[in-house]
């Protein structure tokens, strides 16, 4: 079942836990229905959580461009904090809000998105 692996993708990801198993299981997803947003989205996370992070950008990058959720949005401001491109972060995690339904994030990822908040205005006003 596509949606299965790619919701097990996903946990593994945000948990980093199994990350093989995770990028077996999106890799499979990928394979057998071609590279949806969603699947490189999740597949982005789980090269993020690997610290594999051009790989994360590039894929996160790819789902915007196919699918412009606010989600995605939000997964790469992550990804460019963890780079350390903090002004590149602001422009994604700002323009996620303006959409994003923080209600229907996990709790794993509402915790994610205060301490992003928190890291980015640390960063862009110290800069």
């Amino acid at each position: 079942n596509l949606t299965a692996r790619n919701n097990l993708a996903a946990i593994c990801a945000l948990t980093t836990t199994q990350l093989a198993r995770a990028m077996s299981a999106i890799e499979g997803a990928i394979g057998d229905a071609g590279p949806s947003a969603a699947f490189l989205d999740t597949r982005g996370l789980v090269h993020m959580a690997s610290g594999r992070l051009d790989a994360a950008e590039a894929d996160f990058r790819k789902a915007i461009e196919l699918a412009g959720k606010a989600t995605y949005h939000f997964h790469l401001a992550q990804n460019l904090v963890s780079q350390e491109r903090f002004t590149d972060a602001v422009k994604s995690l700002r323009f996620a809000e303006k959409t994003l339904n923080v209600d229907a994030l996990l709790p794993i990822e509402r915790e994610t998105l205060h301490r992003l908040n928190e890291t980015v205005q640390a960063n862009v006003t110290s800069n």
